[in-house]
């Protein structure tokens, strides 16, 4: 709102005159009548006066009306639902924001009578009709989103408050309230799935304004948390943070959003980003070196080695990748570990690896690969967790059948030979599916002398795949 200048006829008017003005605020369908009034107080010396000395009186007035007429052996909570239904009378909702910051900051009373409403649901009601909000209060809001004790709907509307609360906090505060949005965000993921399919995620985006630093804070942080789906420039330098120099970007993003750097995205664009690649560097070689065990170094290369190909883009990444992906293939998680969940994991990433060491590493790493490939293989067999074996196998099929020929993996159970057959069909190159069958049956035939029919079976499913092969080249 603009200043009122000092020959306004505004000035002019008596106390009365502006009181009545300011009472036919929510007459008018004002929305927000105690914000109004706020901001008109703002706009001069003389009406702040006017607010100050004139307007707060009658808040207090309406405060002793209030508690007068609350009944004493019920307390304030089984009272609400009159006090809000009084307040819609016109005259008196300019002053049901002050009167519910009041009651917002009573402690409960003693009293005998069983109430209604529950204290959490009697807190939400509170904030649900609230105009404004400190950064305290934002924070009590968002603590009562997260507890148990409050219905599902309930959440929502009070989640539905937070970008209007947001609107009048200075920007420093402004920030502070994303934060605690983005923590509560990662803990719940039920009441973030809710928000997402009610768009209140775009409401609080557009509550920012003309803010870039709060803009910047609530998309990367929203990245962080998978909450994006639109794939980002990585030509970008760095997402809206254009507000402050490049040689600022790092400390920005560490001191802000620290999560972004962990996450595939965040490393891909600073790895990328010609000033800040050196701190990227140092950082995920100092988040490595500080793992206190082999499940946290693990995480940790599963993390890495989406982004090896631009960390081997200068030497000071390179001997990063080549220290993580041999720690990674020098220590086998799976040979300690009874947890299939973990184990699956570790054998997924152990698959990946068969086209990144082949593409990205020497042969100090390819060695390193084959023997563990070998190993896992066998600890898969003997656990009977076929499934695993057969993920490696397809994988080397796929992307380094020379090394599938050429493996040695000794004698296979036929039960983990017949589940590699089963998956083949899942192959679409024919070329390829007609090489990793080939393979298998040449495994098999060291069954031939004991069990013919296996093998057979193996010979019959490769002739296939090249009569296939063959029609497809003739059409």
């Amino acid at each position: 709102m603009r200043s009122t200048s000092v020959t306004s006829p505004m000035l002019t008017l008596p106390h009365d005159a502006l009181n009545e003005i300011a009472l036919r605020l929510p007459a008018d369908k004002s929305t927000k009548p105690w914000r109004d009034v706020n901001s008109l107080a703002t706009t001069c010396k003389g009406l702040y006066y006017w607010k100050k000395t004139v307007v707060n009186k009658k808040v207090e007035t309406e405060w002793e009306r209030v508690s007068a007429g609350v009944a004493k052996n019920t307390g304030w909570r089984d009272s609400l639902e009159k006090i809000l239904s009084d307040f819609e009378h016109p005259s008196r909702r300019l002053f049901r924001e002050p009167v519910l910051r009041k009651i917002a900051k009573l402690k409960e009373p003693k009293t005998t009578a069983e109430p209604k409403t529950s204290l959490y649901e009697f807190q939400a009601n509170l904030f649900i009709q609230r105009e404004t909000a400190t950064l305290k209060e934002i924070s009590s809001c968002l603590i009562l989103c997260s507890d148990d004790g409050l219905e599902s709907h309930k959440k929502i509307d009070l989640v539905k408050k937070f970008p209007s609360f947001l609107s009048t906090l200075k920007n420093t505060d402004k920030k502070k309230a994303l934060r605690m949005m983005l923590n509560l965000l990662f803990v719940d993921k039920t009441l973030t799935f809710l928000i997402k399919v009610n768009d209140i995620l775009k409401s609080i985006e557009a509550s920012l304004g003309d803010d870039p630093p709060s803009k910047a804070l609530w998309e990367l942080g929203l990245r962080s948390r998978g909450l994006l789906t639109n794939k980002p420039d990585l030509g970008a330098s760095v997402f809206n943070l254009e507000f402050i120099p490049d040689a600022e970007h790092w400390n920005w993003v560490l001191n802000s959003v620290p999560e972004f750097l962990n996450t595939t995205i965040g490393m891909q664009i600073f790895l990328n980003h010609t000033v800040c690649r050196p701190r990227m560097i140092g950082y995920l070689n100092r988040i490595f070196s500080e793992c206190e065990s082999e499940l946290a170094r693990f995480a940790n290369c599963e993390k890495v080695s989406e982004v090896y190909s631009q960390l081997c883009e200068c030497s000071d990444g390179e001997n990063l990748a080549k220290k993580i992906v041999r720690d990674f293939l020098k220590a086998p998680l799976f040979r300690y570990s009874d947890n299939v969940h973990l184990t699956r994991l570790y054998v997924d990433l152990l698959s990946k690896h068969v086209t990144l060491v082949k593409a990205i590493f020497g042969k100090k790493e390819k060695k390193m690969l084959c023997k563990l490939l070998v190993n896992a293989i066998r600890h898969a067999t003997i656990k009977k967790s076929f499934d695993q074996s057969t993920s490696i196998l397809m994988a080397l099929a796929r992307d380094d059948i020379k090394l599938f020929k050429n493996l040695n993996i000794g004698l296979l159970p036929k039960a983990a030979l017949t589940d590699a057959l089963s998956h083949a069909k899942s192959i679409e190159s024919l070329d390829i599916r007609y090489r990793y069958v080939s393979a298998l049956y040449k495994a098999a035939s060291l069954y031939r002398e004991v069990d013919p029919e296996f093998v057979n079976d193996f010979y019959d499913d490769k002739e296939a795949i090249k009569w296939q092969m063959k029609a497809q080249a003739t059409t």
